[in-house]
C-alpha cells in the first residue's frame, strides 16, 4: 500500500510477533491473519474467550519527551485490546473501552515523565498483562 515502505513493515510486523510470544508464554493460543489489511493483527484464544488484538510497535522510544502513538481510522468496535510494544521490551495492554473511536495519538513515557504535555497518557496500563487474565474467565 502507498506510504508503507518494508522497513517499517517488517518493524511492525516483528513487533506482531514479540507480542504473539508474549501471549503464547502466558497460555493464549494465537492466530495471525493471513492478510495485513484486517482490523486487527493477532487473535488470542484461551479457554472460551476470544481476543482480537491491534499491535502498534516502537523501535526508538524517547526517554525524555515521551513517545507518540498514532492511530488511524481506528474503530474500537472491530478490537478488544490495543497493545503497545515499545523495544526493548515494554507492553502496554490497553481494553478498547479506554480509547476513543476516529484519528487520536496517545504519548507514552515508560522512562518517566518528561516535559511535554500528553494528548491522551496510559500509563496506568504499562505492563497490565494481568488484564487479560481477568478478561479471559476463570
Amino acid at each position: 500500500p502507498a506510504g508503507k515502505t518494508e522497513p517499517n513493515f517488517f518493524k511492525g510486523r516483528a513487533g506482531e510477533l514479540l507480542v504473539a510470544a508474549k501471549l503464547l508464554n502466558l497460555g493464549f493460543d494465537v492466530f495471525l491473519p493471513i492478510s495485513d489489511r484486517t482490523a486487527v493483527d493477532l487473535i488470542a484464544t484461551q479457554r472460551q474467550q476470544t481476543l482480537r488484538v491491534q499491535v502498534k510497535s516502537r523501535w526508538d522510544p524517547l526517554k525524555n519527551k515521551g513517545t507518540q502513538i498514532l492511530l488511524g481510522r481506528w474503530d474500537p468496535s472491530l478490537v478488544d485490546l490495543l497493545i503497545i510494544y515499545l523495544h526493548p521490551a515494554i507492553y502496554y495492554i490497553i481494553p478498547v473501552e479506554e480509547l476513543d473511536a476516529g484519528r487520536f495519538s496517545l504519548c507514552l513515557f515508560p522512562y518517566g515523565r518528561g516535559r511535554k504535555r500528553a494528548g491522551q497518557c496510559l500509563e496506568e496500563f504499562f505492563g497490565r498483562w494481568d488484564l487479560l487474565k481477568a478478561q479471559s474467565g476463570p
